[in-house]
């Protein structure tokens, strides 16, 4: 595959807004997970609000708040957005400023389990026998919503659609956008991202009947882990195929995907999957296992999920260093993919990684998982991985810019 180069970013998640300013907050050890309560949301009022009283879910990592609207032109019709669209929206005009992209030949493709909050909303006023709900607002029920604003609000001509491979969104969609560019000449850049605020019911009731999610901490690649925290968040970044003009985070070499489906949630316990994305991608961008020094893991902190990504990654690349940021940041679902390869570009430009929150007893010690502040790395390659239920595997190979 042609490398592409990311040429901007933008980040919103439960460490605040920007990407700068999260990414020091990740070098810092600093989280966003903490206890909520279901009680005081604004989701009591609606037909879930028995369930609420009593969600089982104790911990998230939910925004410090709501981003403003950042385009002053269309202040008026950000008020008709679901809460995960403006976010999603927010980030990418965050991306677009940074990479000073002035093309309108751009596609756009994002990823997101949708419109959740509205979608309630519309169905708590089903419930109480309305028959009318507010246009604007209606059109945040179709998936394609998010897409279709952000080409409406930026003036991208391309094409522009949803993705979505459940936790290997973000991948899926840097994956097509390489593709895409390699393809067809008429496109000058892909902005790809996602959106995703998981803290509303129907998303706890979910993960909390599949036994994913922990009651006390996530702790990724400790012995103690119990599960993940849903994070809410949105990540967007501007890939081009060259950039001329600045100097970009780092290239996207190839994009490696494989399906060992075994089991409907969990990884095939050979971690066949998790090795042959990574060898699938290094193979595509004719790199060596050698040269890589950096892996931005999955690590969700599940039982079963951590430990076979662990010994996946031991095997293929033994003793590199490993980090894995939900432990910060919770699971913020279809855009983590997009979010934790932001932070990687990151770690590549700086050679320093985060470490790994909360993590005091390893699985083991043939990896070298970081828990110091602002722990150094010295190389030019590094790869990010991103799983999804059914066994769906996915790893991009990075490299860092001249």
């Amino acid at each position: 595959m042609q490398p592409i180069s990311i040429t901007g970013l933008g980040i919103v998640n439960s460490l605040g807004v920007g990407v700068e300013q999260t990414w020091q907050k990740m070098l810092n050890n600093e989280t966003g997970i903490r206890p909520i309560s279901w009680t005081g949301k604004e989701d009591q009022d609606y037909y879930f609000k028995e369930y609420l009283s009593k969600c089982p879910v104790p911990l998230g990592a939910p925004l410090l708040e709501l981003p403003d609207c950042p385009i002053p032109e269309f202040a008026k019709d950000w008020r008709h957005l679901d809460p995960s669209i403006r976010i999603a929206l927010h980030a990418t005009w965050q991306a677009v400023e940074d990479a000073e992209l002035r093309s309108k030949r751009v596609a756009v493709i994002f990823g997101s389990i949708g419109s959740s909050h509205t979608r309630s909303e519309g169905n708590n006023a089903m419930y109480r026998g309305k028959t009318k709900f507010p246009p604007r607002k209606t059109l945040n029920f179709e998936l394609g919503h998010m897409s279709a604003i952000i080409s409406r609000v930026f003036g991208f001509e391309g094409p522009s659609l949803m993705v979505h491979n459940a936790c290997s969104t973000g991948l899926t969609a840097i994956d097509y956008a390489q593709r895409m560019l390699e393809t067809d000449p008429e496109l000058d850049a892909v902005v790809v991202g996602g959106g995703d605020l998981p803290l509303e019911a129907t998303s706890a009731f979910y993960f909390s009947n599949l036994q994913a999610l922990t009651s006390t901490d996530c702790r990724p690649f400790d012995n103690q882990r119990s599960g993940f925290v849903l994070g809410e968040g949105s990540g967007a970044m501007v890939l081009e195929r060259e950039c001329w003009h600045k100097t970009p985070y780092s290239s996207v070499l190839a994009v490696g995907a494989v399906t060992v489906g075994e089991h409907e949630t969990s990884p095939d316990h050979a971690g066949k999957a998790a090795t042959q994305a990574v060898l699938k991608a290094v193979k595509s961008a004719n790199a060596s296992l050698d040269d890589i020094g950096y892996i931005n893991a999955h690590a969700t902190g599940t039982e079963v999920g951590d430990i076979i990504e662990y010994n996946a990654m031991k095997s293929i690349l033994p003793g590199r260093v490993m980090t894995a940021n939900k432990g910060q940041i919770g699971h913020t679902i279809c855009s983590s993919g997009i979010i934790e390869t932001a932070y990687t570009a990151l770690a590549l430009r700086d050679q320093v990684t985060p470490p790994i929150h909360g993590l005091s007893n390893p699985v083991g010690w043939n990896m070298t998982l970081p828990t110091e502040l602002h722990y150094p790395i010295s190389t030019q390659l590094a790869i990010k991985n991103n799983y999804a239920f059914g066994g769906r595997s996915m790893s991009v190979l990075l490299s860092k810019s001249a």
